[in-house]
């Protein structure tokens, strides 16, 4: 019984999975451009982000240095990321 629900949760999920990259297939191979939605924010590429990508994706770097890099990648990523939640400014000490 178990094992039958859990099994059709995780069907529906799946299926669900497919049907979203499929739509996301066709888009991106239809001719016309897709319009992205308002709360789509891109990090602005940069040398720096840019020679950072080339050093992760190199498989000859080293296992520290691709986890030093990974790191400031991600860091820069979440900064971008928290720069757009509002924020509310307080005097409280």
């Amino acid at each position: 019984m178990i094992k039958e629900r859990l099994a059709d949760f995780l069907g529906y999920y799946f299926q669900r999975g497919l049907k979203v990259r499929e739509k996301l297939a066709e888009a991106y191979s239809s001719s016309e451009p897709i319009p992205s939605p308002d709360s789509i924010f891109v990090l602005p590429s940069s040398h720096q982000i840019t020679g950072m990508h080339t050093i992760i994706r190199c498989i000859e770097t080293p296992r520290d240095e691709f986890i030093f890099y990974s790191k400031r990648l991600i860091r820069l990523l979440i900064e971008f990321a928290l720069s757009h939640c509002p924020f509310k400014v307080s005097s409280h000490y």
